[in-house]
């Protein structure tokens, strides 16, 4: 995608809003919005608006409008019936007219009076609170005269249409309702809006889209419904029931589009950046999961502090943004913490510095607020999207069944920025060690994230805890040295007043373990026995640690005699593959 596409749509997108239109970003090539458009929302502004399309995007939304009362919109379809290519003629002589991909024709008119939408085979009839999209939107180009005709009389038009294409006039949504479902029983109204909403789910699956899968829903609450209704449904409730848990949009994976690029190897790729060095990358999900009470909320709320304030994070730098301004973050809280979240950043801020926490609390699953999520982080311009936490946010499904999980992982990669997603892990099993211990759920958690962090309380005491940050995996090809800090809190009689978090030396069983066998070097090492002898460590955690620090290349053993690994001796390891 060139700079110029991403310029040419930002534009046409500002001037569409110039004319007073109700803009709306849109998912390229899926008709979805990107924001919400429904009733009583109210159109973006200009600055709002153009921060959907933002240089060096590959994959740029397009342009759609909500209709207003004023505006009908004919859209024909050949691809459905091939005849309706009969009236192509008449309306590009007649109107402004836009062609579509699939080989239609949209024709604008302007009218006076409010009127209905209507649905026929191979026309919809487009009015307001529709949704269409408008050129330059990926195949989209506008034919016809250069301006809009005013049509005072639409319901002669749409039948010189209907009888020139040879569509049926009979053929609206009561024939939809008909054709989708054969016959069904009499639904009870005190249950029609909850029916309707799993029927429009099975028509959906069936292929219905857009103003079809409306106009069915229509047709069946006009016909099918017990009694008649002293509420009628109005369009705008049954453009929800229709978008009711995304019915309209496609699940992941539920496609059969793709991406296809090429680039060639002399040309240098993107350098690798970090939100905070070593610790977070600026791409992808990262994952920091461990137990309860591990420390892993605190830690991942003093990464917001530091970066929303620009100072380092337990000694790491971090990113700044161009002229110096600090990260924006958004906190998506799926725990509900609500006060405790306040208190705990509070306490993290206790040093005096003033800072804005953006928090987001989710009302529903993963599943259905990744498209709410990416237009929140366009519109707010975040560069990171801290999770908390990511099984809660699955709840909607089986978190150890993959086909839950990988959709999940990979529509968190596509939400507009970072992620740091907060997590637990499986209750452990007679004979886990902790380090063993994985996500929660199914593997694929760990292996969609480019950079996996496990949380371990190491120690603690009255006044706070020593905590540990092992690094497990990563794609970058880098090897982060694990971080160990102190969370230290202050409190009073109304609660937490302070909470620090700051750096400390390693003091795992398996650094003393270094130390010691750096110590005894010059008399050839020591057995494990003798190395549990002088640390008051069991032979069984000292054997443990001695194979830790052996595939990490730190030591080696020869006749049961350990002693740590030179330089030499880890590079010639770690060139022969053992």
């Amino acid at each position: 995608m060139t700079a110029d596409r991403v310029v040419e749509l930002r534009q046409a997108a500002l001037a569409y809003h110039d004319k007073g239109m109700f803009v709306l970003p849109v998912s390229e090539g899926t008709k979805r919005p990107m924001v919400k458009w429904g009733q009583g929302s109210k159109r973006l502004g200009k600055e709002a608006l153009s921060k959907f399309w933002r240089d060096g995007d590959e994959s740029p939304p397009d342009i759609g409008v909500k209709l207003g009362a004023d505006t009908l919109v004919l859209d024909l379809d050949p691809k459905n019936e091939p005849q309706v290519e009969g009236a192509f003629k008449d309306l590009l002589s007649d109107t402004l007219c836009d062609t579509t991909p699939s080989g239609g024709l949209h024709a604008w008119y302007q009218i006076d009076t409010k009127r209905r939408p209507q649905v026929f085979r191979g026309m919809d009839v487009l009015t307001a609170g529709r949704m269409t999209l408008v050129p330059p939107s990926t195949g989209y180009e506008r034919v016809g005269k250069p301006k809009v005709k005013r049509l005072p009389k639409p319901d002669v038009l749409i039948k010189r249409v209907c009888i020139q294409a040879g569509i049926k006039e009979e053929s609206a949504s009561v024939s939809l309702a008909k054709d989708a479902l054969g016959s069904l029983e009499p639904i009870p109204i005190h249950r029609r809006n909850q029916t309707l909403v799993a029927i429009a789910g099975v028509l959906r699956s069936a292929g219905f889209r857009g103003n079809r899968l409306e106009g069915a829903i229509e047709g069946l609450a006009r016909t099918c419904v017990e009694t008649k209704a002293n509420d009628p449904l109005t369009m705008e409730e049954i453009t929800a029931m229709c978008e009711s848990i995304d019915w309209r949009n496609p699940k992941p994976f539920e496609t059969h589009q793709f991406t296809k690029y090429q680039f060639n190897t002399s040309e240098q790729p993107p350098p690798l950046k970090w939100l905070i060095h070593d610790l977070l990358p600026a791409e992808g999900v990262t994952s920091l999961f461990g137990m309860g009470k591990q420390g892993k909320s605190y830690m991942g709320m003093e990464m917001y502090h530091c970066l929303v304030t620009g100072q380092p994070f337990l000694e790491l730098t971090i990113m700044k943004k161009a002229g110096g301004r600090p990260v924006r973050v958004l906190y998506v809280d799926w725990e509900r913490r609500g006060d405790s979240l306040k208190r705990r950043m509070h306490a993290l801020a206790a040093d005096g510095q003033q800072f804005d926490v953006d928090v987001i609390e989710p009302q529903g699953a993963l599943v259905h607020m990744t498209e709410t999520l990416r237009a929140e982080i366009a519109l707010g311009g975040y560069d990171l999207m801290v999770l908390d936490s990511l099984t809660i946010s699955l709840m909607q499904g089986d978190v150890n069944d993959s086909s839950t999980v990988v959709p999940a992982m990979f529509a968190l990669n596509a939400v507009g920025c970072p992620v740091l997603a907060l997590d637990h892990t499986r209750k452990p099993q007679q004979g886990d060690t902790y380090e063993s211990l994985s996500a929660f759920g199914s593997v694929f958690k760990g292996n969609v994230c480019s950079m996996n962090w496990q949380m371990e309380k190491t120690g603690g005491d009255a006044v706070g805890m020593n905590v540990r940050m092992r690094h497990v995996t990563n794609n970058f090809d880098t090897k982060p040295p694990d971080i160990f800090a102190r969370i230290a809190f202050e409190k009073s009689i109304v609660g937490l007043e302070k909470a620090t978090i700051e750096r400390v030396e390693d003091d795992s069983d398996e650094n003393q373990i270094a130390k010691w066998l750096g110590e005894t070097a010059a008399v050839g090492g020591e057995t494990v026995d003798e190395i549990a002898q002088r640390t008051g460590l069991t032979q069984m955690q000292v054997a443990r640690n001695l194979q830790k620090l052996h595939s990490d290349g730190r030591a080696t053993v020869e006749d049961d005699h350990w002693t740590l690994a030179t330089v030499t001796q880890a590079f010639d390891e770690d060139e022969d593959g053992t």
